[in-house]
């Protein structure tokens, strides 16, 4: 059971909030509310769609402790924009996070974490996230709680703006807790560790990549970000499929 004291709350930098509202722009090509009218959705496309990438971000934080794997999702996600990421927030976990502005009070433990019946996959995870406020510099947001996919009800919502949904009401929800506490490695790590263990030189890289071998140092101390492109040089380059490259 979710009390107030249970509720995790991350404060954006203001650097965070301008790449999660980069990453709403290329979002904004795909998706849609099922709580908002047409209409409304049109008006407001930029701001759900900043919400969203708001909470994914601090998902990412409490979750590994940077956002790396938050960025290499969605530049996969933006290499493919008709088909985004599949309702899959977090790489290589079956992690669905449920992101709400806070509109209806300032209470966390009074809202629901609703859950359409397109939405719902067996053994996913839902976490329900709160943004209590943003602007170009900052975003107060909170991490609520979760549920399993088999526990939310088999009925939906008869009215209200959760109508058609499966919802859970916040204190039945389940406290979060870190998942894991060990850093996974980085792409950069594992490019260090394959060149390492078979001799290769960055120069040798650069050259089977295609790339500049001033390009390549970003690639060894992980300043460079790994775009599709790059995923796709690395898997026939060093082998492993671009999608492991890119943290999925």
């Amino acid at each position: 059971m979710v009390r107030k004291e249970h509720i995790l709350t991350y404060v954006l930098t203001e650097e965070q909030v301008a790449v999660a509202r980069g990453y709403a722009e290329s979002a904004e090509l795909g998706g849609y509310s099922s709580v908002r009218s047409r209409n409304d959705r049109m008006n407001s496309l930029s701001e759900d769609q900043v919400i969203g990438q708001l909470g994914t971000l601090a998902g990412h934080l409490w979750l590994y402790g940077h956002d790396v794997f938050y960025r290499q999702t969605r530049e996969m996600a933006n290499a493919d924009p008709w088909k985004g990421d599949g309702g899959c927030d977090v790489p290589g976990r079956k992690i669905d996070f449920k992101t709400s502005l806070m509109r209806a009070g300032d209470d966390p433990t009074k809202y629901r974490l609703p859950l359409r019946p397109r939405e719902r996959h067996p053994e996913w995870v839902y976490i329900l996230i709160l943004v209590a406020e943003h602007s170009e510099s900052s975003a107060t947001i909170h991490l609520v709680g979760w549920a399993a996919e088999h526990e939310f009800p088999q009925s939906t919502e008869s009215g209200g703006p959760f109508a058609g949904a499966h919802v859970i009401r916040v204190p039945y929800l389940h406290p979060l807790q870190p998942f894991s506490n060990t850093p996974l490695p980085t792409a950069s790590d594992n490019i260090v560790q394959i060149l390492a263990d078979r001799n290769i030189t960055p120069y040798q890289l650069a050259m089977v990549m295609c790339i500049r071998e001033e390009e390549v140092p970003g690639l060894l101390d992980g300043t460079t970000l790994i775009t599709h492109d790059l995923a796709v040089k690395l898997a026939n380059a060093l082998g492993n499929s671009p999608e492991f490259w890119l943290g999925c």
